[in-house]
């Protein structure tokens, strides 16, 4: 595709595609139906997200403002009530979590992540009446080793816990099933290879 493309039309698997079409939509004074706010709290790169969530919100008629919170401020931002976040009152608030922010050697043992995540969901859902999105944990390429397969086992169990914390608090949280959607697509499909 060339030139400006409209949101209909746009393959929202390419970024510059999505791009022009925001900008076209926005210099054409597209709007949605209801206005709404998104916060997005994270400990890993997600450059591109707020594009992402901007475009298909609007395709759906949804005018949605779009925060993305400094790199790795997860408790400063929900405790501080001065923070940008309690500023914005987002409707939604996005924990993009990535492993690595939880579990910096390999031996880590579940419950240890799992408490200092229900602490984090915890303190999400007391300092912010927002809806809560919340991921799994992608798990690494194929194991090659016995720490990655230790790791991978440790992930798998880490990701039953989130799968039963959003059950078990479904007025609130829901569930982006990262690990789930990287099968479905595929890791080469669903990942930049400089990063996974």
């Amino acid at each position: 595709m060339s030139g400006h493309v409209c949101l209909e039309e746009c393959d929202a698997a390419k970024l510059v595609d999505v791009l022009s079409a925001l900008e076209t939509a926005r210099a054409q004074g597209v709007g949605g139906r209801a206005d709404f706010s998104v916060y997005v709290l994270t400990n890993l790169t997600v450059n591109g997200l707020d594009t992402f969530i901007d475009f298909h919100a609007l395709r759906d008629g949804v005018d949605a403002s779009v925060h993305m919170a400094p790199f790795n401020v997860l408790h400063q931002e929900l405790v501080s009530g001065t923070s940008q976040l309690h500023v914005t009152k987002p409707n939604l608030l996005v924990l993009a979590l990535g492993w690595e922010g939880f579990a910096t050697r390999f031996d880590v043992v579940p419950d240890d992540v799992t408490s200092r995540l229900e602490e984090l969901f915890d303190l999400a859902a007391s300092r912010s009446t927002a809806a809560i999105a919340v991921n799994t944990f992608v798990l690494p390429s194929p194991p090659t080793g016995r720490a990655s397969a230790s790791t991978s086992g440790t992930i798998h169990a880490v990701n039953d816990w989130i799968r039963e914390y959003v059950r078990a608090h479904r007025e609130r949280f829901f569930l982006c099933d990262w690990n789930g959607y990287i099968q479905d697509i595929g890791r080469a499909q669903a990942l930049d290879p400089r990063y996974a």
